[in-house]
């Protein structure tokens, strides 16, 4: 496995400047996460990229990872004034696209050891982007291979992602995981990693993919589809954080038959845990 530095870019009076690292700063109590599969397709294209930035600026994440990111989407984000003041970004974002022209992006609210991307064994370039951000603490966003003959490829796909992640002592990876919760490939999330959506939710299956509730994704002639496909796992070796709110992200229209994406997204909150949050074992005597 090749892992790949990429410098850290902020903006400044000479405009996006990479550096191999951000200045030091202090390791936070909360972290938002949001995750969105921004969608490529042309269909209402320029709506979509508006509302997604809007959608995006309002929701202030610490952590933004987006795929199926293309180069106009890249464009707009590194225009906007909110992502100029507040967010670093990984440079040579040539190298994320990749050959396909899409592939995913993080943009970090804060400091940024650094940035690390690995390709990941794909017939469609993909590939693992991760964010250091000191502590101990790292997240990373992938998109896993598509469709159904890609389903040989996933799970030697999420292994990678986490050997990626190892190094930290607490790891965070989100995504298109292409796989709902009820396919074979679920066996392969496994302890100490947790699907953090039922860990909130319980039963509620929390479709992702949802051409009964967004019809953007669906073809002629198929018959409804519900899948969970976005994810995201935390693992926290120190259990040193808690879960807090899990919602969806982009389920209500933007306008009349139009949505944000084909997928829905999701935005997760942590939030460090107290000691007096701990008991006898180290463990969280609750995850509310």
């Amino acid at each position: 496995m090749t892992e790949h530095p990429l410098a850290v870019a902020r903006w400044g009076t000479d405009g996006w400047t990479a550096r191999a690292r951000d200045s030091a700063g202090e390791f936070p109590d909360r972290l938002r996460v949001v995750t969105l599969n921004t969608w490529f397709d042309h269909q209402d294209r320029q709506k979509r990229l508006a509302a997604q930035l809007a959608t995006f600026e309002a929701l202030a994440p610490d952590v933004l990872a987006l795929q199926e990111v293309t180069a106009d989407l890249v464009d707009i984000l590194l225009r906007a004034p909110w992502v100029r003041a507040r967010y670093s970004v990984p440079d040579a974002l040539g190298t994320l696209l990749g050959a396909y022209g899409y592939g995913v992006l993080l943009l970090v609210r804060g400091p940024v050891v650094r940035f690390t991307y690995t390709p990941l064994p794909s017939d469609m370039g993909r590939g693992v982007l991760v964010a250091d951000l000191g502590g101990g603490l790292a997240v990373g966003t992938v998109h896993l291979e598509s469709l159904a003959e890609g389903s040989a490829r996933r799970v030697p796909q999420l292994v990678r992602c986490q050997q990626a992640l190892a190094g930290a002592r607490t790891a965070v990876l989100v995504g298109d995981f292409n796989f709902c919760h009820t396919y074979p490939e679920q066996a392969a999330i496994t302890p100490p990693w947790t699907d953090v959506w039922p860990l909130r939710h319980g039963n509620d299956p929390g479709w992702t993919c949802d051409t009964v509730n967004n019809p953007m994704r669906a073809c002629a002639g198929e018959p409804p589809r519900q899948r969970r496909y976005d994810r995201v796992l935390l693992r926290d070796d120190a259990n040193a954080w808690h879960v807090g709110g899990v919602a969806r992200v982009g389920a209500d229209p933007i306008a009349p038959g139009i949505w944000l994406s084909d997928h829905f997204g999701l935005v997760a909150d942590l939030h460090r845990a107290s000691p007096e949050g701990m008991n006898a074992s180290g463990t969280m005597c609750s995850t509310a």
